[in-house]
């Protein structure tokens, strides 16, 4: 996997659950593309965790976890599901609520609004962009909506399922 190296104070804040890491703080990238999925690690060599890298924003690493994990299908798809648990007890008094709170719910740059049987999926930076296709086919298997609106920086688009 990627690597990235960062400053030991800024390994300091994401260690005491910081999320963000800004460019300033990136000492070398190893010529990792935007929108990948990276290990991050201190100047010593020691393990920070895994995180969004983007080559064009200032928040240059988004933090997915501190542990050693493979972040795949499975992980995101428990994500989304921790995510909705935690807003079940909505259901009964709406139909319309934020599904997904991005940084809230460790889904860094991923928000998802549930309005009745529609979803609003919005990537908010380059490696959300970059697993977006997965998550429409996760909101579908579980959710089973009748459409998913894929709202980014650069437009809207419907995907009918």
């Amino acid at each position: 996997m990627n690597q990235i190296t960062v400053t030991k104070r800024c390994a300091d804040r994401i260690r005491d659950g910081h999320l963000w890491i800004y460019r300033s703080d990136v000492v070398e990238t190893g010529g990792v593309a935007g929108g990948a999925i990276v290990v991050v690690r201190d100047q010593n060599r020691n393990f920070v965790g895994q995180a969004f890298f983007s080559d064009s924003s200032q928040i240059a690493l988004r933090f997915l976890s501190q542990t050693e994990e493979p972040i795949d299908r499975a992980w995101w798809q428990k994500r989304i599901l921790d995510a909705a648990d935690r807003r079940a007890r909505l259901t009964s008094v709406t139909n319309a609520y934020r599904l997904v709170y991005s940084e809230g719910d460790l889904l860094p740059s991923i928000i998802i609004d549930r309005y009745d049987d529609v979803l609003v999926l919005q990537t908010l930076s380059q490696g959300s962009e970059t697993i977006k296709a997965q998550l429409v086919e996760l909101l579908a298997e579980q959710f089973a909506p009748r459409a998913i609106i894929n709202a980014t920086m650069s437009g809207f688009a419907s995907t009918k399922v």
